[in-house]
């Protein structure tokens, strides 16, 4: 249960704010402590406490690093479909990190630092490959899974998607990846569905809502 904000620090909570906030962040103290992260930046600043990194909502460090790469030369809308992320996502992990565009960005002759061959992990953990240069992201970035496939086995048929048979997203072997129709891969996952206990079938609902609305918004 949460604390109350007006609540008086314990010399014990002190101390977890000392050893965990730094390195760890809010999150982590809030976890140990019960209190609100309102409650506990505000506490940290009192005491002159900056943490070194503070977590963004569904970003992986795999990310952090890639937008630490590409965000001073890359617009922010391509970061968005590339990464995942809404444009307002982009924008305040940028500010946590304390990274800044370069002011020739938006020129037309300037090296690109993204070269075709570039990959790079979307917020879905699919390896995406940059094949063509025409600054767009969504049309420059494809999975690499669907290149290895049409390798093998030319064009992927319309309406079709993959199931990584071993659940591995990472692993992009051509016998890990099964073809099938996005109906047949819907009623695969319905037969599992209605076989979940009713709190994971709230979760996945949940979690489909959040996705729809990170896509309305990016």
């Amino acid at each position: 249960m949460t604390k109350p904000y007006q609540q008086e620090w314990s010399e014990s909570e002190i101390q977890l704010l000392y050893r965990h906030y730094v390195q760890c962040g809010a999150r982590k103290v809030a976890e140990l402590t019960g209190r609100s992260l309102q409650s506990i930046y505000y506490k940290a600043k009192q005491l002159k406490l900056r943490a070194k990194t503070r977590s963004w909502n569904g970003w992986t460090t795999e990310q952090k690093e890639q937008l630490t790469q590409l965000y001073s030369t890359t617009p922010n809308l391509a970061l968005a479909r590339a990464l995942g992320h809404p444009v307002q996502g982009i924008q305040h992990m940028a500010v946590q990190m304390g990274l800044r565009k370069d002011l020739g960005q938006f020129n037309p002759n300037m090296h690109r630092r993204t070269p075709i061959g570039h990959e790079i992990t979307n917020s879905r953990g699919l390896l995406l490959r940059k094949v063509t240069d025409t600054r767009n992201a969504k049309r420059d970035y494809r999975p690499v899974h669907w290149i290895v496939w049409e390798d093998a086995n030319g064009p992927i048929p319309p309406n079709h998607t993959f199931i990584f048979i071993d659940g591995n997203r990472r692993n992009i072997a051509l016998n890990n990846l099964l073809l099938v129709s996005r109906q047949d891969k819907g009623l695969r996952f319905l037969s599992k569905y209605h076989a979940y206990p009713l709190e994971l079938k709230q979760a996945i609902n949940a979690l489909n809502y959040l996705k729809k609305a990170i896509s309305e918004a990016s």
